[in-house]
């Protein structure tokens, strides 16, 4: 039987990588609200479990929802910048951060040109070690889906697949 794999948090490399600071976790609100990912904190942080703020990082995910990261730079970096101003007030000590939702790493640039030299940590880096071990050559086809709504619209998304000059066709979901 394969393996489960998953994609969580690096808290543990996170505080390595902060010494006797504090990390703090970028997520969505469904996932930092959740009891599960406090569980999983405090497990893999242990004795500084204090150490580890889990923080709602959903304004910054609608950056990338909407566009606005390819479409108005200035407009992003100012919401960051402010985003990172209040994470600075309320938790002064974090030294490094995790990009815990698949959105933010789509805002690196921006994070670190507003903090230089903050450690930004993405999940997914180590995801793929433990997916490459079990990876084979294949064939298949790619096919991107894509949710619309009243918020957002498959039209907008393709506008945004076109300024990364990613070519993928697209299956819109309505909601």
């Amino acid at each position: 039987m394969p393996p489960v794999l998953g994609v969580r948090p690096p808290i543990a490399s996170a505080l390595a990588v902060a010494g006797a600071k504090d990390v703090a976790v970028l997520g969505v609100r469904s996932i930092i609200q959740s009891p599960e990912l406090r569980a999983y904190a405090d497990v893999e942080a242990g004795r500084h479990k204090a150490r580890v703020h889990l923080v709602d990082a959903s304004p910054l995910v609608d950056l990338v929802e909407s566009g606005t990261f390819l479409f108005a730079p200035e407009k992003t970096q100012d919401a960051v910048n402010a985003f990172l101003d209040d994470l600075d007030g309320r938790y002064p000590n974090v030294a490094t951060a995790t990009l815990s939702s698949t959105h933010l790493p789509w805002l690196r640039s921006y994070l670190e040109k507003a903090r230089p030299g903050r450690p930004l940590l993405d999940p997914l880096e180590d995801a793929i070690a433990e997916i490459k071990p079990h990876a084979v050559l294949g064939t298949g086809k790619v096919l991107g889906l894509v949710t619309e709504g009243e918020r957002y619209k498959a039209a907008d998304f393709r506008l945004m697949l076109d300024r990364l000059g990613v070519s993928l066709p697209l299956h819109t979901v309505r909601l």
